[in-house]
């Protein structure tokens, strides 16, 4: 399929790769005017990126890396009418920007209040970056507008690098709003080496 990125016309172009040893390094040659995606599974971990256009010349991608948090790039949050959804699909992505992920092996459970007063909660599991449901908080609404917080808690023993996530949003919401105002702020420490320790 053919898209543009800005005058250029691209192709998006998935490649995979089989097993590698971590930290393993993977070298593709691409050709210029293509939009490259890359992903990376580890069990049930499934990081992936928005694509890319490939420009000239040599790029470096590092996986995987500290510090793992929430990421936006995929809609995780809507209000439509007076009925809120929250899908926790991208909890797990690395530093890197433009990424997302999720973790299938982690269980958690996201809850939503209205001016201090808890309105939903539900459990989390079985989170996928690709499929949002069993992994969403669905709620009803009182109309109008309100102060809302919502925080989604998610752990996992599959993994050594952040075996938990905690976020939570305070925003104001009205009766048919669309987007809710979701922010991460994601972190990329220097200095680490390939296995995310400080060198």
């Amino acid at each position: 399929m053919f898209a543009r990125d800005g005058d250029l016309p691209s192709l998006v172009f998935d490649t995979p790769v089989d097993e590698i040893e971590l930290a393993g390094t993977v070298v593709h040659y691409l050709t210029p005017g293509l939009r490259f995606r890359s992903g990376l599974q580890i069990g049930g971990l499934h990081l992936l990126d928005g694509g890319q256009p490939v420009r000239r010349g040599h790029t470096r991608q590092v996986w995987n890396s500290a510090v793992i948090g929430p990421s936006f790039l995929l809609p995780s949050g809507v209000r439509t009418g007076d009925e809120l959804v929250f899908a926790a699909t991208g909890m797990f992505a690395d530093g890197q920007p433009g990424r997302t992920g999720s973790d299938l092996d982690a269980t958690g459970t996201a809850a939503l209040s209205r001016d201090g007063e808890e309105i939903a909660r539900t459990g989390l599991s079985s989170c996928d970056v690709l499929a949002s449901s069993p992994c969403e908080l669905r709620a009803a609404l009182p109309a109008g507008s309100g102060a809302y917080t919502l925080t989604a808690s998610l752990s996992r023993t599959s993994q050594t690098l952040s075996t938990g996530v905690t976020s939570a949003w305070t925003f104001r919401s009205t009766t048919g709003q669309g987007a809710l105002p979701l922010m991460a702020v994601r972190y990329r420490p220097d200095g680490l080496d390939r296995s995310n320790r400080a060198a």
